[in-house]
């Protein structure tokens, strides 16, 4: 293994690890006050159908389901 020196030593762990904690920083700072995270777009619907919640569908949805399949078909 050859000694190494500034001029083969690879410096991508380095700027890596700087943009992380640079990162850190920012968001401890501010970040965490304007990001809120992702907001879910599945709705009620989704919920009510969750393998650990198996709710029937209400009526609205029974209806909607029963448009799709026609349109479908």
């Amino acid at each position: 293994m050859l000694p190494i020196t500034a001029q083969n030593f690879n410096y991508a762990s380095v700027i890596t690890i700087g943009v992380m904690i640079l990162s850190g920083i920012w968001y401890a700072l501010g970040g965490r006050r304007h990001y809120h995270g992702p907001k879910p777009n599945l709705g009620e619907t989704h919920e009510r159908h969750t393998e650990n919640n198996m709710l029937a569908p209400s009526k609205d949805e029974e209806a909607s389901e029963k448009d799709i399949a026609r349109l479908a078909a």
